[in-house]
């Protein structure tokens, strides 16, 4: 099984309510339907950003990130008939590109490969914490990587004995998509993979509710784990997720 983490902002040229009613009214039900017709997808989640983590360990910074969208795909191995069918076919990559004209821009997305350093079983409810690692130019990948597994390690071992905490997923990024321009930057995922990325990773961290999160993320030991030099932004959002679908079910 193989999984993706896409960002994207809302578009700059009309108020963030109207991308937002796009997005949730006509994006996520085309790309249910495109993305669900596809055997090799097997689950869609989108999330919109809440909160941002501020600099005193609470949840008050301005916010720096719209949306993301998650989805897991079988590899070839794991689809019954064997076969190598591509995730994206292109009739599905141009028909969401071209929606995306109507609500997003920016977009990034990453293959990545998720480790579970904590799991204390499933939650219909969780609160979920996404924080995001990327290096400076200067940095070296290996260095950097190496830097924030080290964190992602800290985290899970403060959140092991955590009251309330369900688990926390180290997801490293692999590579990154190329996009191109439609009528603004990164609109069009080109199917091609960039050369290198400054996206070391993701660490996600879920608790029952915010009334557990909130201390432990103010504890001054996890503000420690989480500040790594060598990083250009190292942020954390607390979000809010809508499952498109899930096939494993």
């Amino acid at each position: 099984m193989q999984s993706t983490l896409a960002r994207f902002d809302a578009l700059g040229d009309r108020p963030a309510e109207a991308s937002e009613m796009h997005y949730t009214q006509v994006h996520v039900p085309l790309a249910i339907e495109l993305l669900g017709s596809v055997p090799a997808i097997v689950q869609y989640s989108t999330y919109v950003v809440r909160r941002q983590y501020d600099a005193v360990g609470r949840w008050n910074k301005g916010l720096g990130a719209w949306r993301f969208a998650s989805q897991m795909i079988l590899t070839p191995d794991e689809i019954e008939d064997g076969s190598a069918a591509t995730a994206f076919p292109e009739d599905v990559r141009q028909r969401l590109a071209q929606d995306h004209r109507n609500c997003l821009r920016h977009l990034r997305r990453f293959d990545v490969e998720d480790v579970v350093l904590v799991s204390h079983g499933s939650a219909h409810a969780l609160q979920r914490y996404f924080f995001e690692f990327e290096r400076d130019d200067r940095l070296e990948a290996d260095v950097a990587r190496a830097r924030f597994d080290a964190a992602c390690e800290a985290v899970g071992r403060l959140a092991l004995h955590a009251p309330g905490s369900r688990f926390v997923v180290r997801r490293g990024v692999r590579s990154e998509a190329e996009t191109a321009r439609l009528d603004d930057e990164g609109q069009l995922l080109t199917g091609r993979s960039l050369a290198s990325s400054t996206m070391v990773g993701y660490l996600e961290v879920a608790f029952d509710s915010h009334y557990w999160a909130e201390p432990f993320f103010a504890r001054n030991d996890v503000r420690d784990a989480l500040r790594v030099a060598g990083f250009a932004s190292i942020d954390g959002f607390e979000v809010a997720e809508v499952v498109g679908f899930d096939k494993r079910r």
